[in-house]
């Protein structure tokens, strides 16, 4: 992405809607009230236009779907990365929680990640993290971090994390909301094109082929730079497990970009260079044009989810 034009504009849409979002999710703290995921929702997509189009379906059953988003982000190359993305919100008490396996069969998480592999999305939360001052003491830790009105700390009040930290297995549970807030990445950074990604000690990179080695290793722009932006999240809680890196491949569906990963599952339980790579493709699939242009969209789609989200980078 380049640090001049729609990049810029895009970053501006987001931060337009995330500063709507903490408008609302501070007037609700000041009263004492709460806020919810579906709310918060609506406010950042409807202030993130128009480099950010969406077009909500219908109103699923939280409890059974998630209620989750089918996000396209577009770049001029015609490449696009596609996430399922399920919001979620912390909650702050005696520690720090942020309900993934609700409704306490980690049903929703099932039923994105089943959506996702049959879409063939990236499972992704958009964490909802509530204001600067509703989680004090805990900051950014940045090096330049302000105590009273610190924009960094502001930005992570919508972040992404990938689906995958979010189980057990991902090296926390939901009894540890703010392990899952500092592995997360704001989405102010997505559109951001000075955030530098640093792949160079991924286990993998001496057993997957000369293209995915460059991506890794590489700078990216547009949709790549999104979906290694979201890997990274994944690869580095690999690096802290302790299984053995495996030599297994899968070899995926030729709309991808990168047709053959490593089928490690570290911890995860499922492979993680697919669950977050598959979603990057050559080009979008026809019904994000479709949706795009307000025509019909497939039943797959609009069953299973509540919307659609298509970003242009």
């Amino acid at each position: 992405m380049d640090s001049h034009g729609p990049a810029t504009d895009l970053l501006e849409s987001f931060r337009r809607a995330r500063r709507a979002a903490e408008s609302h999710m501070r007037s609700n703290e000041d009263a004492g009230e709460t806020w919810n995921e579906t709310t918060i929702t609506d406010i950042i997509l409807q202030h993130a236009r128009p480099f950010v189009k969406s077009a909500k379906f219908n109103q699923n059953q939280e409890g059974i779907t998630g209620a989750d988003w089918v996000w396209w982000w577009l770049d001029d190359a015609g490449e696009a990365f596609g996430m399922l993305v399920q919001a979620k919100r912390l909650r702050i008490g005696t520690k720090w929680a942020i309900d993934f396996p609700y409704p306490g069969d980690w049903r929703q998480y099932k039923n994105l990640s089943a959506t996702a592999a049959e879409l063939d999305l990236a499972p992704t939360y958009a964490l909802y993290l509530g204001t600067q001052q509703y989680r004090a003491p805990v900051t950014c830790r940045s090096s330049a971090h302000v105590e009273d009105d610190c924009e960094r700390c502001a930005m992570e009040a919508v972040s992404l994390l990938p689906a995958l930290l979010g189980t057990i297995g991902g090296g926390f549970d939901q009894t540890d909301g703010e392990a899952a807030y500092r592995a997360s990445r704001p989405l102010e950074s997505f559109a951001d094109a000075g955030t530098h990604v640093d792949l160079s000690l991924e286990l993998h990179l001496d057993r997957v082929d000369p293209e995915l080695r460059s991506f890794l290793l590489e700078p990216q722009h547009g949709a790549r730079q999104i979906a290694k932006m979201l890997f990274d999240r994944v690869a580095e809680a690999r690096k802290g497990q302790f299984s053995l890196a495996t030599e297994e491949r899968i070899t995926t569906d030729a709309q991808q970009i990168f047709t053959e990963y490593p089928l490690d599952r570290g911890h995860f339980g499922a492979p993680y260079y697919p669950n977050i790579l598959r979603g990057l493709r050559r080009t979008p699939p026809a019904y994000v044009m479709d949706a795009l242009a307000g025509f019909e969209l497939p039943e797959e789609i609009t069953k299973n989810t509540a919307g659609i989200v298509v970003i242009q980078l």
